[in-house]
C-alpha cells in the first residue's frame, strides 16, 4: 500500500490549469455591467456549439466530396460566428442581433416550404432566433422575432407557389401561435434572470461600498492612532533627555560637593538603567503601533545569524552572571539569510532577555539558559531552551497576543509586548516562531526559523 500511494498518478491532471486558462479567455467580457457580462458569456457558449456545428459539416463535405457545395457556406457560417464572437466579447449586444437576422434568413431560406406548409409543421429551428432575441438581446423581444420568423417563411411559401393561400394562412397564424407560446415562459424566465441579477449587483455595489467605507474609517482611526503613539513616545523622549542633562547636572554637583563617587556611578548606572527600560517600553509601543497599521518596514541586507546570536549573548551575559544564570550558546557555520539587522538582534535580544528573565524565578542551582544556532532545510534555526517555570497549554494559545501578560510574568516588568513584536518581524522576514513548554516547572523552548533566500 506505500508504494502504491507513492507513485505518482498514472495521468497527472496537468491540463486542467490550462483548459480553465482557456475557458476564461474564451468567456471574458469587457464590460462592467453585471447583467450584460452574465448574457454575453452564455451567448458565447451558444456560438462556439454553432461554430462546432459549421465545422462538422464542413467536415461531413470534405469527407463526402460535398466540398463544392457546402464549403462557401460553412466559410460564411464561421465568417459570421467569428464577427458575432468578437462583438459579444467587447460587450456588445450586436453579436445576438446579427446572429438573430442570420439565423432567421438562413432558416428562411434553408427550409423548402413543403416541409411545413402542407401538412403544416412548426419545426424546432423556426424558434431558435426568437430564442436568442429572449434570451440575450430582450426578454420581449422574442416576441416580434418569431412573427417575423413566420413571416419571413410564409413570404418564402409565397414566393415558391407552395400551398393554398388557406394553408399559408393557417401555417401564419398557427405558427405565431405556437412560438408564442414557447417565448412566453422563456421571457418571463429570461425577465426573472435579469431581475435578479441586476438586484444582486446592486447588493453587491452596496456591501463593495460599505467595506469601502468602514475600511477607510479604519485605516483613518489606526492613522490617528499611531501619530498619537508617535507623538507621544516624541514627548517622551525629549522630557527623558531633559532628565537625563539634569541627572548630569546634578551628579556633577555632588561630585564636586565630595559625595562618595562608588555611591555616584552606582546611582548613575541605576538610573542609566531606568532611563533605557523607559525607552525601550516607548519604542516596543510604537513598533506595535506599526505593525498593526503595516508599516513597518525591513531592510535587506546580508546577515550572520550565528554571529549576530553570539553578539547578543555576549551583551546578556553580565546580566545573566547578575541572576545567578547560566548561559550558553552553542552555533555551527550557517549560511548568510538577507534580513533587517537590527530587527533581528532586538527580537534576539528579547528572546534570549526573557529566557533569563524567567529562568531567575528559579531556585539558584537550577537557572539555566542555552541557545543552539544550526541550519536546517532552507533556513536557518535558533532554539532557545530555558529552565524557567514553563507555560501550559491554554497560555501558550495567548502567547504574543499584545498587551498580554501570563502568570508567570508576574514579578517582572514590561507591556506584554516582546513576543507580539517578534513575532511581527520575524514573519517580515518570512520566518517562523515556534513556543513549546512541557507544562509547570518544565522550561521554555523556543524555536526561531528564518529562511536562506536572495536579497529582496
Amino acid at each position: 500500500m506505500d508504494q502504491l500511494r507513492d507513485q505518482p498518478p498514472l495521468s497527472p491532471p496537468i491540463t486542467r490549469p490550462a483548459l480553465r486558462s482557456v475557458l476564461r479567455w474564451l468567456l471574458h467580457i469587457e464590460t462592467d455591467d453585471p447583467v450584460r457580462r452574465t448574457l454575453n458569456q452564455g451567448l458565447q457558449i451558444v456560438i462556439l456549439g454553432l461554430t462546432g456545428t459549421a465545422l462538422a459539416a464542413l467536415a461531413y463535405a470534405l469527407a463526402f466530396g460535398k466540398g463544392a457545395t457546402l464549403l462557401p457556406i460553412c466559410l460564411f457560417l464561421l465568417g459570421v460566428n467569428g464577427l458575432a464572437f468578437w462583438l459579444t466579447r467587447h460587450g456588445h449586444v450586436g453579436g445576438a442581433m446579427l446572429l438573430v437576422v442570420y439565423t432567421l434568413i438562413a432558416i428562411a431560406l434553408g427550409f423548402y416550404p413543403a416541409t411545413y406548409i402542407n401538412p403544416l409543421v412548426i419545426h424546432v429551428l423556426f424558434l431558435l432566433p426568437a430564442l436568442i432575441a429572449t434570451l440575450f438581446i430582450s426578454p420581449w423581444l422574442g416576441f416580434p422575432v418569431a412573427l417575423l420568423q413566420i413571416l419571413s417563411l410564409t413570404l418564402h411559401a409565397t414566393i415558391d407557389n407552395q400551398g393554398s393561400f388557406a394553408k399559408r394562412l393557417d401555417f401564419c397564424v398557427i405558427g405565431t401561435l405556437d412560438l408564442w407560446a414557447v417565448v412566453l415562459p422563456m421571457a418571463v424566465a429570461a425577465s426573472m434572470f435579469r431581475r435578479t441579477i441586476s438586484t444582486l449587483a446592486v447588493l453587491n455595489g452596496q456591501l463593495d461600498a460599505q467595506v469601502a467605507e468602514r475600511t477607510a474609517e479604519l485605516r483613518r482611526i489606526m492613522s490617528l492612532r499611531e501619530r498619537d503613539i508617535t507623538a507621544i513616545v516624541h514627548d517622551i523622549h525629549n522630557r527623558m533627555t531633559v532628565v537625563r542633562a539634569e541627572v548630569d547636572d546634578l551628579l556633577t554637583e555632588a561630585s564636586a560637593s565630595g559625595a562618595d563617587p562608588a555611591t555616584l556611578r552606582a546611582a548613575e548606572r541605576r538610573l542609566n538603567g531606568a532611563i533605557r527600560s523607559t525607552g525601550d517600553l516607548v519604542e516596543d509601543l510604537r513598533t506595535a503601533v506599526q505593525l498593526d497599521n503595516a508599516a513597518l518596514h525591513i531592510q535587506h541586507d546580508p546577515v550572520d545569524l550565528g554571529s549576530l546570536t553570539r553578539r547578543v549573548v555576549d551583551q546578556l551575559g553580565t546580566p545573566a552572571a547578575q541572576s545567578g544564570c547560566a548561559l550558553r550558546i552553542e552555533t555551527t557555520p550557517v549560511p548568510l539569510i538577507f534580513g533587517d539587522q537590527r530587527k533581528l538582534e532586538r527580537v534576539l535580544d528579547n528572546l534570549v532577555g526573557n529566557a533569563i528573565k524567567y529562568s531567575r524565578q528559579m531556585p539558584a542551582n537550577h537557572r539555566t539558559v542555552s541557545v543552539q544556532v544550526q541550519p536546517t532545510d532552507g533556513g536557518n534555526e535558533v532554539r532557545i531552551t530555558d529552565s524557567g517555570p514553563g507555560i501550559d497549554a491554554e497560555a501558550l494559545q495567548r502567547l504574543g497576543q499584545p498587551f498580554t501578560r501570563l502568570t508567570s510574568s508576574r514579578g517582572t516588568d514590561g507591556m506584554g509586548l516582546g513576543i507580539y513584536i517578534s513575532r511581527g518581524i520575524v514573519e517580515l522576514h518570512g520566518g517562523q516562531l515556534h513556543f513549546a513548554s512541557p507544562g509547570e516547572a518544565g522550561g521554555t523552548i523556543v524555536t526561531l526559523w528564518l529562511p536562506v533566500r536572495g536579497e529582496g
